[in-house]
């Protein structure tokens, strides 16, 4: 395809103004197959259709459920059946892109290739290269949010870290910059309640890409079998039986130990995408509006370290 024929088809494909809401199917479809490709957000909790608020259930996370129990007696208040349930809540955040000419021709160079439809493949492409970037930035969002902060992006929502540094329920602690990850890891275990430890490969300690090198260089150097397959081999990582998870955009100095299932990101039930063209800019502007929250659904449940 030349260049001048995939410009007449992109002009063809996007009128002056096309797209408008996802129905909920088309909203599901994009979120859940764009999570498939994300190690972090396909172990998490997603909820999709949340139409104002969520209660986060802790079913599968809160264990010690079982009580005493009298036969036409209900619990009561003292009995710690009922405890407060955190919330999603979506807020709107909004992206918008401008896509020259160039680009698209590089994107969608090879959709002559793919017949009968070749606007359905322009289409699909187009879509897949937002859903990749948007999905990205929620992951980014999803630890670095602030609605306190001076950078406009980070403002979206407020992040996990947000969120857990406002719940007293949470273990915290730092180490320093000498510390051995090994000696944290294993401090951040003896900080975790025993009734979340039933099965090690529940469990994840989410940190930066950084941190994880750091940490398969200090393992690498001990003279064990260990040490030997990490320098010779692409393998997981773990301490303890816990996988050690790089999540892209964690920070460098925190460390994470949680169940994935303890975190939980939500979207509300409208998405709004939309495709404009600009003659003169020779550009075609992207905007997509979306509800988002994130949140964790037990404190006690969550050690959060911070490098000092």
């Amino acid at each position: 395809m030349t260049n001048e024929q995939i410009i007449e088809l992109i002009l063809k494909t996007i009128t002056a103004s096309t797209g408008g809401n996802m129905n909920q199917q088309q909203l599901d479809e994009f979120i859940l197959e764009g999570v498939k490709s994300s190690s972090f957000l396909s172990e998490i909790r997603v909820e999709t259709g949340i139409q104002k608020s969520l209660k986060l259930d802790r079913l599968g996370v809160n264990p010690r459920m079982l009580r005493p129990g009298t036969e036409a007696t209900a619990p009561t208040a003292g009995d710690n059946v009922s405890p407060g349930y955190r919330e999603l809540i979506p807020v709107e955040v909004i992206a918008y892109e401008s896509l020259s000419y160039s680009f698209l021709r590089q994107a969608l160079g090879g959709a002559a290739d793919f017949n009968p439809d070749v606007k359905t493949r322009v289409e699909m492409q187009i879509q897949q290269l937002l859903q990749a970037q948007y999905l990205a930035d929620m992951v980014d969002l999803f630890f670095n949010g602030d609605t306190g902060s001076a950078t406009p992006f980070l403002t979206c929502i407020d992040g996990i870290f947000v969120k857990t540094a406002a719940d007293s329920d949470v273990h915290t602690d730092s180490f320093s910059e000498s510390s051995k990850l090994y000696d944290v890891f294993v401090a951040m275990l003896n900080a975790l309640p025993e009734q979340y430890q039933q099965d090690p490969a529940n469990l994840r300690f989410y940190v930066s890409k950084k941190t994880k090198r750091q940490y398969k260089t200090e393992e690498s150097l001990r003279e064990t079998l260990k040490g030997d397959s990490l320098r010779f081999a692409n393998l997981d990582v773990y301490c303890e039986d816990v996988l050690v998870r790089d999540v892209f955009a964690m920070p460098d100095d925190k460390i994470l130990l949680t169940l994935p299932k303890n975190l939980s990101i939500g979207w509300g039930t409208e998405m709004l995408v939309e495709r404009d063209k600009d003659i003169k800019k020779r550009v075609v502007d992207l905007v997509m509006t979306s509800t988002v929250d994130v949140n964790h659904v037990i404190g006690d449940a969550v050690v959060e370290f911070t490098k000092s």
